[in-house]
Protein backbone atom coordinates (compact mmCIF):
# COMPACT_ATOMS: atom_id res chain seq x y z
CA UNK A 1 0.00 0.00 0.00
CA UNK A 2 1.63 3.49 -1.36
CA UNK A 3 0.88 6.50 0.87
CA UNK A 4 2.15 9.53 0.23
CA UNK A 5 3.85 11.81 4.06
CA UNK A 6 1.77 14.84 4.72
CA UNK A 7 3.33 15.51 8.15
CA UNK A 8 7.22 16.71 8.86
CA UNK A 9 9.40 17.94 11.18
CA UNK A 10 12.44 20.36 10.81
CA UNK A 11 15.59 19.16 11.70
CA UNK A 12 18.59 21.73 12.67
CA UNK A 13 20.62 20.66 10.07
CA UNK A 14 21.51 23.91 7.45
CA UNK A 15 21.67 24.14 4.20
CA UNK A 16 21.67 26.91 1.38
CA UNK A 17 18.24 25.73 -1.13
CA UNK A 18 18.75 26.39 -4.83
CA UNK A 19 14.61 26.26 -5.58
CA UNK A 20 12.63 29.53 -4.78
CA UNK A 21 9.75 27.39 -3.40
CA UNK A 22 11.73 25.16 -1.09
CA UNK A 23 13.21 28.84 0.35
CA UNK A 24 9.50 29.53 0.58
CA UNK A 25 8.33 26.54 2.19
CA UNK A 26 11.10 26.68 4.42
CA UNK A 27 10.84 30.01 5.78
CA UNK A 28 7.13 29.80 6.24
CA UNK A 29 7.75 26.70 8.09
CA UNK A 30 10.50 28.29 11.09
CA UNK A 31 7.68 31.08 11.14
CA UNK A 32 4.93 28.77 11.69
CA UNK A 33 5.46 25.79 13.17
CA UNK A 34 9.43 26.10 14.47
CA UNK A 35 10.85 22.92 15.80
CA UNK A 36 7.03 21.33 16.17
CA UNK A 37 5.20 18.93 13.54
CA UNK A 38 2.94 20.13 10.79
CA UNK A 39 0.98 18.71 7.91
CA UNK A 40 1.34 20.28 4.55
CA UNK A 41 -2.37 20.93 4.85
CA UNK A 42 -1.58 24.01 6.89
CA UNK A 43 0.77 25.51 4.78
CA UNK A 44 -0.80 28.28 2.29
CA UNK A 45 -0.18 26.50 -0.83
CA UNK A 46 0.00 23.15 -0.57
CA UNK A 47 1.02 22.50 -4.14
CA UNK A 48 3.82 24.38 -3.86
CA UNK A 49 5.09 22.98 -0.59
CA UNK A 50 4.71 19.65 -2.33
CA UNK A 51 7.26 20.84 -4.52
CA UNK A 52 9.75 22.51 -2.18
CA UNK A 53 9.24 20.07 0.09
CA UNK A 54 11.16 17.36 -2.06
CA UNK A 55 14.99 19.32 -1.88
CA UNK A 56 14.36 20.35 1.64
CA UNK A 57 13.86 16.16 2.72
CA UNK A 58 16.32 15.33 0.13
CA UNK A 59 19.13 17.43 2.38
CA UNK A 60 17.47 16.61 5.57
CA UNK A 61 15.92 19.72 6.72
CA UNK A 62 12.91 18.15 7.16
CA UNK A 63 12.39 14.88 8.38
CA UNK A 64 8.98 12.75 7.35
CA UNK A 65 7.11 11.15 9.59
CA UNK A 66 6.25 7.62 7.73
CA UNK A 67 2.57 6.42 7.46
CA UNK A 68 2.15 3.36 9.62
CA UNK A 69 0.10 -0.04 9.39
CA UNK A 70 -1.12 -2.73 11.59
CA UNK A 71 -0.72 -6.01 10.23
CA UNK A 72 -4.57 -7.68 10.03
CA UNK A 73 -4.69 -10.05 12.36
CA UNK A 74 -7.51 -12.87 13.53
CA UNK A 75 -8.99 -11.54 16.80
CA UNK A 76 -8.75 -14.25 19.47
CA UNK A 77 -11.61 -14.34 21.31
CA UNK A 78 -11.45 -15.90 25.04
CA UNK A 79 -14.14 -16.64 27.07
CA UNK A 80 -14.98 -14.52 30.22
CA UNK A 81 -16.39 -16.29 33.36
CA UNK A 82 -18.32 -14.12 35.78
CA UNK A 83 -17.24 -16.36 38.46
CA UNK A 84 -13.13 -17.11 39.22
CA UNK A 85 -11.58 -19.95 38.85
CA UNK A 86 -9.28 -21.45 41.11
CA UNK A 87 -7.11 -24.23 41.30
CA UNK A 88 -7.17 -24.84 45.15
CA UNK A 89 -10.54 -26.69 46.26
Amino acid sequence: METRTTVYKKTNETYMLKMKTSRALFSEVTSKCGSMPFSLRNLEDEKKARMGIVECVSHKLLEPFHVLYEKPCKSKVEPLSPYPLSSNR
